[in-house]
């Protein structure tokens, strides 16, 4: 136990990449569904490919979506209708009649002449039925009516019936009277009613009874030769093979082949991913948080995706999946946002339903969001951003529908407007960025560029207190930022941590030379190693007031490597000069570090160095100011202070020119003004 201990503690790092990685592959295994998937890929008017295929067993063929939808349109629109008769109708409305007899607007010598024949005429059209008015009454087609009385059904037509108009005018010619007709009309109510709930539930049993297949297929029987095009009959029989044999693998159980090509194929997606991270992106690995980033947002997709499946397929295409892309972009490189997506969308693709149709729309959508939110330094332009994804959305499918189908369906325009919704729910990946930086301690660019704005509270600050150290950072940053751009770094980066490295000064300004405007020289009082000490103090000074005003832990480690392990050279050279003989006393004088462990930190190291030295020449002509670039960053690398940034020695050297260009051009000759004329 204590060996494994030992050997995690050496190793931890390691470790814990493996661990992070078993664990999303664990994940994704876990949601993965339990089913094996069709091995034929196939498109509706396009050759079949493959081999010959014959029945491996025999299986019914399914009918479309669309003859389906057809049906229940059809059954809905003819449904059957279904009422019930009130039998005491008869006898509420004469007992009103009677009630109401003395008010009716009709003189009393036709109402003792008709008393009687009104009463068996009433009674009459009740015993026959006065049907309610619904829609579709009438209507042509092939539905049928059924009455509920006395506990049975029956079947008849709307005509063996009255309706109130039909009733008024028997009245009418009955009694050959119009007032009658008209008096009578508030009596005559149907008793003959709808009955919703039963007709409703009556077409709910047909439409769940409606047959689903319209053919069987024997095992053994050929379904489609290599080279025949895929018709719409074939393109059937494929797609109801398809289902049974996915849906009868599932039915069987989990066998252990099953789990073990799904966590093979995980593996081997999540193991490249490892890989491209290993050999072209190890900056990525200096931080953990990187890591946990990343294995997080591919891991959250593929489970909603693969559980938006399995709820309901088609609303797999409005899940925003440019979201991946836009949030790495935001902190990392395009071509790391670009890996990550491809690989996020293979793991999904392999289960989504036309899987080549999946991963060519939304690998086409993610180098959108990719190209469209690289530089987007302004939240004005995130609506373009999602205009542009749509677009591009529209167009992918358009281009596999006119090849598959040559025409739109209803289906296909509903599609559509899910790959709208998922193009503007690709918005939520800006208040996902800032929710991102607060979990796993990143920086976005747009964070960065707020940072680096010199009006930030802390920048104007150390502005005012050290306007000389100011002025240094800003002429860093510069340098740094112009290197960053020409060795692939990222510039925006370097330059906010070049603004910030030297925010410690603010603590003892005078200290150092930049500020020292007087004349008067602090350090004059001191011994060399106070003011070695002096000097050293402005980094840990630094990342404590770094921490204080919650700068990102990215920015503070531009303050805690740019002097690396270096010494405070002029402070060290007096010493040894003074006292050659004590060796101990010399680790005073060196700083605390780390050293760079990153492309952006290393730079950073070297333009500190050089401007500070540069602007402390006093003849600057361009072979001097050369050969001090040189000695300057050659003697940081003897010293081994670029050994853990992944930096290499030709970009070393182009890091150089850039420098040797920037210095030449801040510190030429100008032209000599003549004398004021007087």
């Amino acid at each position: 136990m204590k060996k494994l201990l030992l050997f995690i503690q050496k190793n931890h790092r390691p470790v814990y990449l493996f661990f992070v990685f078993a664990l999303s592959a664990a994940i994704i295994l876990y949601i993965y569904p339990g089913q094996v998937q069709f091995k034929y890929d196939f498109q509706k008017g396009k050759t079949w490919q493959h081999q010959d295929l014959v029945a491996p067993f025999s299986f019914t063929i399914q009918k479309t979506s669309e003859e389906i939808s057809a049906e229940k349109n059809r059954l809905a629109e003819n449904k059957d209708l279904f009422f019930e008769r009130n039998e005491s109708a008869s006898e509420a409305q004469i007992t009103a009649l009677q009630s109401s007899w003395s008010t009716l607007p009709i003189s009393d010598s036709i109402k003792r002449m008709d008393s009687i024949q009104i009463f068996n005429v009433l009674d009459f059209i009740y015993s026959k039925g006065i049907i309610e008015r619904v829609s579709g009454l009438y209507s042509q087609g092939s539905r049928s009516y059924f009455l509920n009385t006395n506990n049975t059904t029956i079947k008849f037509q709307p005509e063996d019936f009255y309706t109130v108009n039909s009733a008024a005018d028997f009245v009418r010619k009955t009694l050959k009277s119009n007032q009658w007709s008209d008096a009578l009309k508030d009596f005559l109510k149907p008793n003959v009613t709808y009955n919703h709930l039963k007709t409703e539930k009556y077409l709910e049993e047909r439409l769940a009874g409606i047959i689903t297949n319209r053919g069987f297929v024997r095992a053994g029987e050929l379904i489609i030769a290599k080279g025949n095009v895929v018709d719409a009959r074939k393109y059937q029989m494929l797609t109801s093979l398809k289902k049974a044999y996915e849906g009868r693998i599932a039915g069987e159980g989990f066998p252990f082949q099953l789990l073990a090509g799904q966590l093979i194929y995980i593996v081997l997606l999540l193991g490249a991913l490892y890989f491209f991270i290993q050999f072209y992106r190890t900056s990525l690995l200096n931080y953990i948080a990187n890591i946990n980033l990343i294995l997080f947002s591919v891991t959250w997709m593929v489970c909603v995706a693969i559980l938006v499946i399995q709820f309901n397929t088609p609303w797999l295409y409005i899940v925003p999946f440019p979201i991946v892309p836009i949030i790495m972009r935001a902190f990392y490189d395009t071509r790391s946002a670009l890996f990550v997506h491809l690989i996020t969308i293979l793991l999904i693709g392999y289960y989504a339903p036309n899987g080549y149709e999946f991963i060519f729309i939304q690998f086409l959508a993610g180098m959108s969001a990719i190209i469209n939110v690289s530089g987007l330094y302004k939240r004005s332009q995130l609506f373009v951003a999602a205009l542009k994804i749509v677009a591009v959305y529209l167009l992918a499918y358009t281009s596999i529908v006119l090849l598959q189908e040559n025409t739109f369906k209803e289906e296909q325009l509903i599609m559509m407007g899910y790959l709208v919704g998922s193009g503007f729910f690709s918005l939520l990946a800006f208040p996902l960025i800032y929710i991102y930086e607060k979990i796993f301690g990143q920086v976005s660019d747009l964070t960065l560029l707020e940072l680096a704005d010199t009006n930030s509270p802390l920048l104007r600050e150390l502005a005012q207190q050290a306007p000389g150290t100011f002025q240094h950072s800003i002429q860093v940053a510069n340098l740094a930022e112009r290197a960053a751009l020409n060795i692939g770094a990222n510039p925006l980066l370097v330059r906010t941590g070049a603004l910030y490295h030297d925010v410690g000064k603010m603590q003892n300004p005078l200290y150092f030379v930049e500020n020292q405007v007087t004349g008067v020289n602090p350090h004059d009082d001191l011994s060399f190693e106070e003011s070695a000490e002096m000097i050293i103090a402005h980094v840990l000074n630094g990342v404590k007031l770094a921490k204080k005003n919650r700068l990102p832990e990215m920015i503070i480690d531009f303050i805690r490597t740019h002097h690396g392990t270096s010494k405070v050279e002029y402070f060290y050279r007096q010493y040894v000069k003074s006292f050659p003989e004590d060796e101990i006393t010399r680790k005073k004088f060196t700083y605390p570090g780390p050293i760079p462990f990153s492309k952006e930190t290393a730079i950073l190291m070297m333009a500190d160095s050089v401007e500070a030295a540069t602007r402390s020449m006093k003849e600057k002509t361009n072979d001097k100011l050369n050969k001090l670039i040189d000695d300057i960053i050659e003697y940081q690398l003897s010293m081994g202070q670029f050994n853990n940034s992944n930096i290499t020695l030709k970009e070393i050297e182009e890091i150089k020119h850039i420098f040797k260009h920037q210095v030449a051009n801040i510190y030429h000759s100008r032209i000599e003004y003549p004398e004021k004329i007087k």
